[in-house]
């Protein structure tokens, strides 16, 4: 008896092992066509999903559904489509609509309109996210939180990089009774180096920028996102700036405001910016000789007959409104340019 004891823990260990295996791959192909009847769903409503390989691997205590050589496509105009190397996301059968996400590799953001169009390349050093869905399988919430950033826009042969980048994307679904939002998003860059084309008045990286953003009003499902937003025009739908946060040491700026489209589909808006560190910022205008000095301190008179010394940080603050209103940008009342209607989407 005692030694047949070990062959039999031998045997119950082997059938628990195989047990296991099954039950991986029962799991694995369940999440599988789960994953393919989302993907059908997708193209049904007019996005082009496609992969060069679609797998899942994990084996024997994850699941994670890969992606390689990936492109996500909405066609027609105004569309968007997003591409890259590789797309993992991994799952656990009892929280299904809560998957992290892994994003390796290079990515490319495009867009194209009857103007033209734009990319941007992303690559980041620790590209993890996390995304939460509906019961309905709509994206609920968007987390991403990066190491380093490299973004490039080839099209001018610019690099903007940060030490770390934080985003997240809400799409609330029914919209908050009391304030009416539906959607939301915060975004926030730390350590920002600028691309060398660019003329900046500071050569130092821009310690943190930050901002979020909100849209409120009445939520309306149409045929066409056309349709959805001058729906949501017309029921007087706001998007928020709620706070814009820049910290270029010694200069800082913070902002917010509110704003929408007319019936002509010009933006309206009101923005309030509060700037310290003006000085400092014509100062390093004069020295790069983008500003002269006699522009500086012409610049420099006025915004100090318009400062107030902020109490919090004993520094001088310049407040500045800023309107968008009947196509026209007004800065302190002054007008500085006009404003176009917005390209509808077909």
């Amino acid at each position: 008896m005692i030694r047949r004891r070990p062959l039999r823990v031998a045997t119950v260990a082997f059938g628990m092992l195989a047990l296991w295996g099954l039950g991986w791959f029962a799991v694995a192909l369940y999440i599988e066509q789960r994953a393919l009847g989302w993907i059908e769903g997708q193209r049904a409503a007019g996005t082009m999903m496609e992969a060069q390989r679609l797998a899942i691997d994990g084996f024997p205590f994850a699941w994670r559904l890969a992606a390689d050589d990936y492109v996500i496509d909405q066609g027609g105009d105004g569309a968007q489509r997003v591409s890259g190397k590789r797309l993992e996301a991994s799952f656990l059968p009892w929280r299904l609509r809560d998957i992290p996400l892994r994003l390796p590799g290079e990515h490319r953001f495009e867009r194209r309109d009857a103007a033209g169009g734009f990319a941007i390349v992303f690559e980041a050093e620790r590209p993890d996210a996390r995304l939460l869905l509906a019961s309905t399988g709509r994206m609920q919430r968007l987390e991403l939180d990066f190491g380093t950033l490299t973004l490039r826009i080839p099209s001018l042969a610019s690099t903007l990089t940060a030490t770390r980048a934080q985003l997240v994307a809400r799409d609330i679904d029914p919209p908050d009774p009391r304030s009416r939002d539906f959607w939301n998003l915060t975004l926030s860059l730390d350590d920002v180096t600028t691309p060398a084309t660019w003329v900046t008045p500071f050569s130092r990286p821009m310690r943190r920028a930050s901002l979020e953003i909100g849209v409120r009003g009445e939520r309306v499902r149409a045929a066409t996102p056309a349709e959805a937003l001058i729906a949501w025009r017309d029921a007087a739908g706001v998007v928020e700036l709620r706070d814009l946060a820049i910290d270029w040491t010694p200069l800082t700026v913070n902002g917010s405001g509110s704003g929408g489209l007319d019936r002509q589909n010009r933006p309206e808006a009101a923005l309030s910016l509060r700037i310290s560190g003006y000085d400092e910022l014509l100062n390093a205008l004069v020295q790069s000789r983008q500003v002269s000095r006699g522009q500086a301190t012409a610049i420099r008179i006025a915004l100090t007959a318009l400062a107030r010394a902020n109490p919090q940080t004993n520094r001088n603050e310049v407040q500045l409104p800023i309107t968008a209103q009947n196509g026209e940008l007004t800065i302190l009342g002054f007008p500085v340019a006009k404003l176009p209607p917005l390209a509808l989407p077909r």
